[in-house]
């Protein structure tokens, strides 16, 4: 509401703003099937929600990505060139019908009774909310095909991580706005994300916000132990197993909780068992005990050994021996929060 409308007689209005943003890490990586497609979703907020639109860069006539398509886009042919030339979208791949995504197009239409409420209240507002949606859409994606869009893009830009236009009443960008929303080599272990998997990503984004804590733990890991084994990249790596160990004790919390609960186990047990299990070890004691098959062999050798002297040792790793420790606390957090119940089996 505006200051100068005490009465509450203005009647918001819808106000449309597009633009681009920045994937973060190395780029999504799609299938080529995904280029030019939009995906709908919803940007949460206290009292309500707006709907967002993102759009995938298209693929043009000389195999190049150009921008996606625009409700409303430059006024002007040399704007629109201007745009093309300055503005990297991606870059397809010779061989594999894979493509990488370095922006994304977003549209939505914003609540304000005027231009001054949206310049000084709506916009800041959208531009908080997006941040969020924008982490959980990615952290999705992450989580789902193991790709790093974490840190820093590994290719160069220097501009803002987001830019916009309001758009006028004749149809017409106005009112450029920049935001900052960021905060980086892709897993060998990583997949390309299909259709459905953008489609459920962008779903999970809207429904539900940010994965949970574990996932985005898992997440972390991955990425520090992208960073590599050289000398610059040994404390990632010993990171990456202190955060993939934290992942997995979290995790074995969940499931320990959820077999008591469950199984109706009193409280003076519950008591005896949490006493017993306050640590990684314990947890993993625990769990052999109530789910006998369900943690990996090598749990106590390549993860909970390692996080031990990472933690009180300092000890540095190799990039195979903390990816493996990744890959282990990873099937531990699928095990405690299954993603196709987050993402509709996608």
């Amino acid at each position: 509401m505006a200051d100068d409308d005490p009465k509450g007689e203005r009647v918001a209005e819808e106000w449309p703003v597009e633009g681009h943003v920045i994937v973060p890490g190395s780029g999504l990586e799609v299938r080529r099937d995904c280029l030019g497609r939009s995906f709908r979703s919803r940007v949460r907020h206290s009292t309500g929600s707006y709907d967002l639109t993102i759009g995938l860069p298209q693929l043009g006539r000389s195999e190049e990505l150009i921008a996606p398509m625009w409700d409303f886009g430059p006024s002007y042919e040399s704007e629109l060139a201007a745009e093309r030339s300055t503005i990297r979208w991606g870059e397809v791949t010779s061989l594999l019908d894979h493509a990488y995504v370095f922006r994304c197009g977003y549209y939505a239409t914003l609540p304000a009774s005027d231009d001054r409420e949206l310049g000084e209240t709506a916009w800041d507002k959208f531009n908080f909310e997006f941040e969020f949606w924008w982490e959980a859409f990615t952290s999705w994606a992450a989580i789902l095909a193991s790709q790093d869009l974490v840190g820093p893009p590994e290719w160069d830009w220097s501009g803002p991580d987001r830019e916009g236009w309001l758009i006028d009443a004749h149809g017409q960008r106005a009112g450029f706005i920049t935001g900052k929303i960021l905060t980086k080599a892709d897993s060998p272990n990583h997949r390309v994300l299909e259709l459905q998997d953008l489609e459920a990503c962008v779903t999970a984004a809207g429904n539900q916000g940010l994965p949970p804590a574990p996932w985005l733990l898992i997440r972390d890991a991955r990425s520090q132990a992208n960073a590599g084994d050289d000398f610059h990249g040994r404390e990632n790596l010993r990171r990456a197993v202190i955060d993939a160990a934290t992942a997995a004790e979290l995790a074995m919390t969940t499931l320990i909780d959820k077999y008591l609960d469950d199984a109706s186990v009193l409280e003076p047990l519950r008591k005896a068992l949490a006493r017993s299990s306050n640590n990684l070890g314990g947890k993993k004691a625990v769990l052999n005990l109530l789910r006998p098959d369900l943690l990996h062999e090598r749990l106590q050798e390549n993860l909970i050994n390692k996080r031990n002297k990472a933690s009180h040792e300092g000890k540095h790793y190799s990039w195979e021996e903390a990816e493996a420790a990744v890959d282990i606390a990873t099937a531990v957090v699928e095990s405690a929060y299954p993603l196709a119940s987050y993402l509709g089996g996608g």
